[in-house]
This record gives C-alpha cells, structure tokens and sequence, in this order.
C-alpha cells in the first residue's frame, strides 16, 4: 500500500500507513495481467505472488427502461446503452438549462453546478436576535418575587424616634421587620398560543427560578392552550399547594387573549387570595385595567411598557412581505426598529386581521394588498430600517422562499430588480408530483406560494419566468385569479444532437437512444456565433446554444458519487442505486429551467427518496412522523487529529480509514416526536418546549437506544436500522473536511448550539442558549447533515478503546468488549473544543443526562474485507521473502500468517 500524502508523523513528515505492507502494488498486478496470454496464465502468476485467481463474472445483458415506471430487464442491448468501461468512464451529454430568451454569457457559478455534483445551498447564517432579558433585569425580578417581609422580635427604635419627633402618640412598640427569602414557589407556566413570541423569555424566567429554588422547592404547572386557568382550582394540582404559598403567575393575565380569559385569570387570582395564598405576576406587556382590582402594583413584574400602534402597523406591513412568517421573524423584524418593546410583538402576532396555525403568522387574504401597498407610506424612521432587516432576512432563506419574498417586494415596488429564475427552481420541482387541477388537495403551503406567484403582475412579463407560470397557471385558474401570459413556442426545422462516444454529434435524423436533444436550426454556438449545421461535432463542454428567444446549455455528467451504475435510455438518463433506487435524469426543456434528477423506484424500505443539492437522500414515514436520510457514500478518510490541533485529546490519535460500504444516516438527531412515535414514550428533559417535537430526544442511555431500535425494526419490518460506528459517524461528520469542524478552522454560535462563553482557540465569544434547539434550525454540512457538532451528544455503536488501540484499517467497529461507549458531537452544554469532529466522550452503556442521544443508520454493520484462506507452502513463504527488503520482511510474514488462518 502506497504512502497516505495526508498521513503525517510527530515532525510532519509523510508516514507510513498502519497497515502491514508488501510489495506488489496495483501497478505491478496491472503488468503482470497484460504480460499473461491467456487465462491459465493469469492463474499461476496470481497463485506465485499469493493471490486467488477469479475471472470477471460476464456482464449482463440488459439494462432499465422506462415503461409504466417499471423495469425490463429484457429489452434488447441495441435499444439501451451501457455503461461498461471502468478505466475511462463516459460522461454522458444532458440538457442543463434552457431559458426563454437570449442571455449574454456569465460565469459559471455555484447555481450552474451541473446536476448530481455535491453542492452547498446559497443560504446565508441565520442573523443574530437579541435576548429580551438580560442578567441584571432578572436579578433584581427575581429579588422582588423570591422575598418575603416578617415581623421581626425587637422594638423598632427609629419608628419609634420618629413618632416622638412628630409629637404622635404611641399605642403600641413597633417592631422591626425581616426580609427572607421564600422557600417554596409554585409556578404557573402560561402555554397559550398567543404568548408564543415571547415563551422564551417565560421559559428563561422559569428556569432561573428553578436554579434558585431547587426542585424540591418549586411546583411547576404548565398551561396548555385552549385549558382555561380556572381548570387549576378543580384539578389534582389544587391539592398538591401547600398552605399559604407564594404563587407566581408568568402570564399576561389575558391582556392578549379573548375577554373570557382575562375573567378567569381574574378569577384564580381571587380565589388563590381567599386560600390563603400570596400571588405574585411577572407579565411580558401591561396587565388590563380591570386586573388591577385583583392583582395590586407591587405584586406585579411587567417586562415591557405598552405597545406603540404606529409600530405596530408598521410591523404588520413588514410581515405581509414574509412567506409564512414565524415567531423568529417577527423578532428579528421587531428588534430592527428604534425603541420597540415586546408589547408590540404580542400586538402583532395577536392581530385581528392575521390568524396563527402551527406556528406561523398569515394575514387574511383580503387584508395583504392593503397593508403591502401601505408600506411605502410609513414614516421613514420606520420604513428604512425594516426594508432592510427584510433584505437581510431574505440571505437566511432557501431561494424557493426568498424567490416568492423577493417577487412581492419587487411587485411593490420596494426591490428595484427581479429576483433571478433560479430562485424559483425548487418551487417548480416541490410542484411537479402534483396534478396541478388538484394541488389544493396535496400541499397547501405549495398551494399558498403559487397563489402568491399569481398576484405578481409585473414578473409575469419575464419570459425567464414563464415556467413558473406554466405551472401556476392551473391554480390560478381554479381561485380565479388573473392568468398569467401564455407560453410562446417556436417552429421550423429541426437538428438532433447524438452522443458518440464522448462526442455530441449533429444529425438531420435521430439515432435512437443517444439522441441527446432536438432543436431548431437557426439556433447557433454561442461562443463561435456561427449556426449550426449538421455534420458538426462537439468535445468540449459546455455547449451553449442561442437565437433571440431561447439559450440553451448542453453539458456532460459523469456517474454521481451516489449511483452505483448509470445508464441511458429512450427517457434519458438512469442511475440506479446499490439499495434498489432507480433515479430519472429529467433534463431541461420548455416546461423547465433546469435539469434535475427524479426518483422512479423507491428502495423498498422507505416512502420517498430523491436527489438534492447534497445528494441522495430517503424519508421513512413512522406514525405520521418524517426521519430523512441521506446516503453517505464509501471512502477513505483520516480519522482522529493532527498533533497540531488545539485542545485536541490524547485518544484522537490520528489514523488512515477506509469504510467500503456506503451507510444511510439521519440527517438530524433522532427527535422526540420520532421517539415517542416508536416507544409510545418521552424521556426528554426539555420536552415541555412549545417546539420540543422537532428538537432531539436526550436523558437516553445507549441500553435504551438498543431497545428502541429493536422496537423501531419490529414497527417497520425491513428497515434494518442500528446506531453508527464511530468511524462512520466521524467520516460523515467531516463530509470531506480536514479541519477541526466541518465548517472550517472555527465555529461560531450562529452555527453550533454550544457554550457559547467558552469558544474554540481564539474564536469569538457568542451566546448560551442553556438548551436543545429543534433539530434542523442551524445550517447542515455539506453532506446534508444537521448539527453534527453540538446540540446533542450521540451514542456510537462503538466499544470505547483509547487511541484506537489495534483498530482495523477497513471498517472498523472497535473491540469487542468493554466498559463505556463511545459518543460524538458534544452538546448544547458543552464548550468549543469538545464538539470538534475528533473530539471523544465515553460513558456506561447505562447512563444518560439531559445531553446525550442519538442518530440512526441503516444497515449491517460494515464488515472488514479478508481474503480467503490459501495454503502456502514454506517454500513459497521463503521463495517470497527474498523477494522482499529486510524492513518488510516482518509485515509480509504477518499478512501471510493472517490468511493463512
């Protein structure tokens, strides 16, 4: 085995690998086949140098086709073209874009990545939001809430002075009296969904309380939505109070709510009173005047003064530019604005010309033009500064949305360009599984967009847009909105482009399956503006090809990493996956922009599968319940790290890995929602969050995740699904990287949910969110996967062994016994080196905290290769060894003894 170039010794010098070395490389196996004339040959030459002697397997003959989406696999061999050299793979030629009128050339850019080459999406990092409360508010809340004034045993002699001075009698000693701390709390947590902008900072509040208090010292009751406060005073919880408690209410008292909610808050408070109980509220905007009979000003905390109604009306202009705005959005858009308070958030979230499902904000129909087209008439202080918290908004969205954001900014004239075409690709792809007349009834969200997509009057005179039109067009039709523009086609003759070998080949007629293209023919080479003619022939790539209405682009794909064989048929283009996926190239034309790849046969054990910017990838519905995974593709890597990493540990002693078989892998830690939906359970610790479906499960051992994934395979037979091992999960977790993280050379809290006040090195200090978040709310690696680094722990399948002790360099599964597992990624709570991707924890296969939990693959455990047992005679050993120089001698003799036995 040749020297690694990336393996390197204590001085930085190239090292020799780890495994046993002998001298026979590729290229002498490669010299010896060619010198041998016949088969028999072969034979003994492989029998003298110790290898087995196997002839290739004949190939077979037939390849997929496309018909009613099934495979044939008798078609004849004249029909499809097989991919058959190993040497020099073909490229085959496809159609990657086509646009509706001419274009002066551009560079080729990220967005012009031909179709199955890996990419990362052009997403900018979420922008920064800023707490609502700080350390120092809280402090001095919670010395206000957590204190009590007794009356003290001694005289009060100031009191006394003073009435003396004033020439009051005294009826009686005053006494001095005491501040102490209380020593238990009951908390009642409002979980209502028109408090959901601010159930943070509720959360926050909470949580400190419970530091403070401890858990023996606090009671927490937590109101869901739609259960009215009044329910506490009949329900188990009314016995559980003890006598004359403190209760603190962390609720707006219904100031944003229906009037029959404000009455019964009203109406524990004052049935709380006659209890016994001492009632305190901390509210995040002012309590409503008829509150204050029953609750008094200094029992009271409020975060915010009142909400400002020209703040408000501008907010709400701001969101009708949002698609399906969020609770995130309205925080960042709010914060951009001088002197605004939380009160505001409240008032717009709670608008009664907008309604909240699921967590997303969406004005009435009838009410968006009205307030789109009064944003330019807002006053400049406030209409600056939210345009441009929108722009910045839109670097954080995917270009589905931000195309749709964009265009409506542009129909209102706030956005002096269109958004480009591109942006809508993924729009027209999510669009396609549809039948158009009936998309109201599969994806209401699709549906909302397109409908948006209508209203936009002046991109509807873009011909680089009419095929996002085309595809509006049926539900426009259906809502009864205007119609957009036609499409325009052209006529006249036609050429046909043929692959040759790795040639494009012009023809008057087409040749059968390698007709790549059918055209015009007054369409000429854009780069030589001459026309086309047939008889040409094309090497190079790309190939763009233009009149005044169209722009064509032709290019060549070699086989995806991802695809196990890739072929041609009369559709086009087939790859076929070593899962059982077969996967459609749907090239460019009329109807679409670009060329993307279309999955036509799921591998059996999952309910969608396709191709995206980061490769292939296959979702698996469990319960109503989504997990995608991504297929992660063989190789090599080195696993651990270099001597020169800061803050590295001494078992990350770094070592060349080779995994052979690909693994399917989560894209996101294994959620509560997907656990609850296999064991029926919730362990997690944070599992009272309004988004704690979506966040990772965690307070899982590696015993309990053996015993769901028991549960898991039995739920969804043939699914096969186990924990990584360590060397997978590290090898994915680089997605191709050598740095310290995935990311590159540092980290910061926009990208890793960690202890932000503990950066990596010399990075720059961000902040402690103190808990999980959902699992795909920070950027992914390149690989597609979500939160690799930080958030939580995940258990590998892994025995734990320090430094790799005898690690296998093919597919190693560490040894087979011991006392810890391994776990990778670091967590929420830890700090910047320990979710580096080499760093290690270990821990007893029984333990498990508010940070550990899991990510799950498919499939057996890799198996290391071993080539079968062969008897050598001694003679042959000797004859060998000769052969070989002194300082090997010893590594051959070891590999010979291994096959051997």
């Amino acid at each position: 085995m040749d020297k690694s170039p990336h393996q390197t010794d204590d001085k930085g010098n190239a090292a020799r690998s780890m495994r046993p070395k002998g001298i026979i490389s590729l290229a002498d196996l490669v010299t010896l086949q060619a010198m041998a004339e016949n088969p028999e040959q072969q034979r003994l030459l492989a029998q003298a140098i110790g290898y087995e002697y196997r002839p290739l397997e004949p190939e077979k003959e037939g390849y997929v086709s496309l018909e009613g989406g099934h495979l044939n696999v008798d078609k004849e061999l004249s029909q499809i073209e097989v991919v058959k050299s190993v040497r020099s793979p073909i490229q085959h030629w496809y159609v990657q874009s086509y646009r509706g009128k001419e274009r002066t050339p551009e560079p080729k850019s990220k967005d012009s990545t031909p179709v199955g080459v890996e990419k990362s999406p052009n997403v900018s990092l979420p922008p920064a939001i800023r707490p609502e409360i700080n350390p120092g508010l809280m402090q001095g809340w919670l010395d206000r809430l957590l204190k009590v004034s007794l009356r003290g045993q001694q005289i009060d002699l100031l009191k006394v002075v003073d009435s003396l001075s004033k020439n009051k009698p005294l009826r009686g000693w005053p006494l001095t009296t005491r501040v102490q701390d209380v020593q238990e709390l009951v908390v009642v947590l409002d979980f209502h969904d028109h408090l959901a902008p601010l159930l943070n900072e509720l959360r926050l509040l909470n949580k400190r309380l419970y530091q403070f208090l401890g858990a023996q010292g606090r009671l927490l009751i937590a109101l869901a939505d739609h259960t009215p406060p009044t329910a506490l005073l009949q329900s188990a919880y009314s016995r559980m109070l003890p006598e004359q408690s403190r209760v603190l209410l962390l609720s707006d008292m219904g100031a944003n709510g229906d009037d029959r909610l404000m009455y019964q808050w009203q109406s524990l408070v004052t049935e709380l009173k006659k209890e016994g109980h001492s009632v305190r509220v901390f509210s995040p905007c002012p309590l409503p005047v008829s509150t204050a009979q029953v609750v008094k000003e200094d029992e009271t905390v409020i975060l915010s003064a009142a909400a400002n109604e020209q703040r408000v009306l501008a907010l709400v202009c701001a969101m009708a530019f949002c698609h399906y705005p969020t609770t995130s959005t309205l925080r960042y858009l709010r914060q951009q604005l001088p002197r605004s308070n939380p009160a505001d958030e409240l008032s717009v979230w709670n608008h009664g010309d907008a309604k909240v499902s699921s967590g997303q904000w969406e004005l009435h129909r009838d009410k968006r033009k009205q307030y789109r087209t009064s944003f330019s008439g807002l006053p400049k202080h406030l209409k600056d500064p939210l345009l441009k918290a929108l722009n910045q908004w839109q670097l954080t969205l995917c270009d589905e949305t931000r195309g749709i954001e964009a265009g409506l900014m542009y129909e209102y004239g706030l956005r002096d360009t269109p958004p480009p075409a591109e942006w809508f690709r993924a729009l027209i792809q999510r669009s396609e599984p549809y039948d158009p007349n009936l998309l109201t009834l599969g994806d209401t969200v699709l549906y909302y967009a397109m409908e948006l997509l209508c209203e936009l009057n002046r991109l509807k005179q873009s011909t680089d847009h009419r095929p996002l039109f085309e595809r509006a067009q049926p539900i426009a039709r259906n809502a009864r909105l205007p119609l957009p523009l036609e499409p325009q086609g052209g006529n006249g003759q036609t050429l046909c482009f043929n692959q040759k070998k790795n040639a494009l080949a012009i023809d008057e007629s087409p040749l059968g399956v390698g007709c790549i293209h059918q055209t015009a023919i007054d369409l000429m080479d854009e780069v030589t503006r001459k026309p086309l003619v047939a008889g040409g022939q094309f090497e190079s790539s790309p190939l763009v090809l233009c009149n005044e209405q169209r722009r064509i682009t032709l290019d060549r794909l070699e086989k995806p990493r991802w695809a196990q064989s890739l072929g041609r048929d009369e559709h086009g283009l087939v790859a076929i996956h070593e899962g059982g996926g077969m996967y459609q190239l749907v090239e460019a034309g009329p109807d679409r922009q670009d060329a993307s790849w279309h999955c036509i046969k799921c591998p059996s054990w999952c309910s969608e599968s396709g191709v995206d910017a980061f490769g292939l990838y296959a979702s698996l519905d469990v319960s109503g319940v989504l997990q995608t995974f991504r297929w992660i593709p063989h190789g090599a890597f080195l696993m651990g790290s270099p001597e020169g990493e800061y803050a590295r540990g001494e078992d990350e002693v770094q070592h060349s890995v080779r995994l052979t078989q690909g693994v399917w892998l989560a894209d996101t830690a294994c959620t509560q929602a997907l656990w609850q939906a296999v064991t029926g359970e919730n362990p997690s610790h944070f599992s009272h969050a309004s988004d704690a479906q979506d966040r990772p499960v965690e307070q899982v051992s590696w015993a309990d995740c053996q015993r769901m994934l028991e549960q898991f395979n039995q739920k969804v037979p043939g699914v096969n699904l186990r924990l990584p091992t360590e060397a997978e999960w590290e090898y994915a977790c680089r997605a191709g990287t050598t740095t310290p993280f995935s990311f590159g050379e540092n980290i910061t809290t926009a990208q890793v949910n960690f202890y932000g006040g503990n950066p990596y090195r010399d990075g720059e200090k961000g902040i402690f969110r103190e808990e999980t978040v959902t699992v795909k709310s920070l950027p992914a690696n390149s690989w597609g996967l979500y939160q690799m680094h930080g958030n939580v722990l995940e258990w590998c399948s892994d025995w734990y062994h320090a430094g790799y002790e005898n690690e296998e360099p093919e597919n190693p599964k560490g040894p087979d016994t011991g006392a810890d597992r391994d776990l990778r990624g670091g967590s929420w709570f830890g700090i910047g080196r320990d979710v580096r991707s080499a760093c290690r924890f270990r821990y007893s296969p029984d333990y498990r905290d508010d940070c550990t939990g899991l990510r799950l693959a498919r499939g057996e455990l890799p198996q290391a290769k071993s080539s079968q047992a062969q008897v050598v005679s001694d003679e042959a050993v000797a004859e060998q060894a000769e052969r070989v120089p002194q300082r090997e001698a010893a590594s051959w003799f070891e590999r010979l003894i291994k096959r051997n036995k």
